[in-house]
């Protein structure tokens, strides 16, 4: 198995951890983490138009958000602290530090919500995941204009 299936294969896995902690189905988390990529270049990265259109069709954009998805997701399975006496939750807020009490897999998939939404203020786009996207759209670009153009 090379590193990509490895990571992919921990990805899952991952996955599956927080569908049984929240409940909220697996096609309902990869829906999440799509919907999030969009909101993520057009809320926090403001890419225009342009980049909106071409950036998400490149393979390294998205295996950069999965890394960073799944990074998350290790982070939020971290935080939860079980007290299997009493049969509640604590998870500390990523904002301020409290602890707050969860009782059912309902409140965990809705604070699971709000820890993305909050989290990805917080991560930035490196500059080699940009320049391979980059240099992938402007493949296409050139492509779809019969142009032909070398690697930088």
């Amino acid at each position: 198995m090379n590193q990509a299936q490895k990571v992919r294969q921990l990805h899952k896995l991952n996955m599956a951890k927080v569908s049984m902690l929240t409940g909220i189905s697996q096609d309902e988390l990869s829906t999440m983490r799509f919907d999030a990529a969009y909101t993520y270049l057009e809320q926090v990265m403001e890419v225009d138009a342009y980049g909106m259109e071409h950036l998400p069709k490149t393979p390294q954009f998205w295996a950069w958000w999965c890394t960073e998805w799944n990074r998350i997701d290790q982070i939020f399975m971290y935080k939860i602290r079980k007290d299997l006496h009493i049969g509640i939750c604590v998870i500390e807020d990523p904002r301020n530090g409290q602890l707050w009490a969860m009782y059912s897999k309902a409140d965990l998939a809705k604070y699971y919500r709000i820890y993305h939404a909050i989290s990805h203020d917080n991560i930035h786009i490196n500059s080699s995941v940009m320049h391979a996207s980059a240099h992938t759209m402007i493949k296409e670009l050139a492509k779809s204009r019969s142009l032909t153009f070398k690697s930088f």
